[in-house]
């Protein structure tokens, strides 16, 4: 019985050992992180998908694109010492307006998508709001008709501004 403990105290030893001996990989939110981190790289002239290649094998972070966003014969150059890893990759795919987000292992290469088109109007164009206060009546019986509904023909930006009416 006491060998058996004996293995199992010395197999614990060995599982703390690898852990201390490997280092561990940071591990990054999706936030940036990876595209935080600074690294160098003095390959020089290459294609662009040897330097993604490259990137990858460094970080251990692999790329994935849409293969029409990124032309991988195009050259680029890798002399980077200590840059974040954004600007490496702005740098060797320069002209492509695209964004880089991270999951888990994997970055993630797209095209950007622009913000909306916020339209600003002149406060004067905007249309007064105004009270009408009255009873709608039938024109025949001259009785209030409950629940009408008015428009105003050519009041603000809508041909017609309706209102529902309570005669009560």
């Amino acid at each position: 019985m006491l060998s058996f403990n004996g293995k199992i105290f010395k197999y614990l030893v060995a599982i703390a050992l690898l852990i201390f001996l490997f280092p561990q990989r940071e591990i990054f939110s999706q936030g940036g992180g990876i595209l935080d981190s600074v690294f160098t790289f003095r390959a020089g002239t290459i294609k662009t998908g040897n330097a993604l290649n490259l990137i990858s094998r460094q970080t251990g972070y692999y790329f994935t694109y849409d293969s029409r966003l990124i032309d991988v014969e195009k050259k680029a150059v890798m002399n980077f010492r200590k840059a974040k890893l954004e600007v490496i990759l702005d740098s060797i795919l320069t002209g492509d307006s695209l964004v880089y987000s991270v999951i888990d292992e994997f970055i993630i290469i797209s095209r950007e998508i622009p913000a909306p088109l916020v339209v600003v109007t002149d406060s004067s164009a905007v249309p007064k709001l105004k009270d009408i206060s009255g009873i709608v009546i039938d024109g025949e019986s001259a009785e209030p008709l409950p629940y009408a509904t008015i428009g105003l023909k050519h009041e603000g930006v809508e041909p017609y501004r309706t209102a529902a009416v309570n005669s009560h």
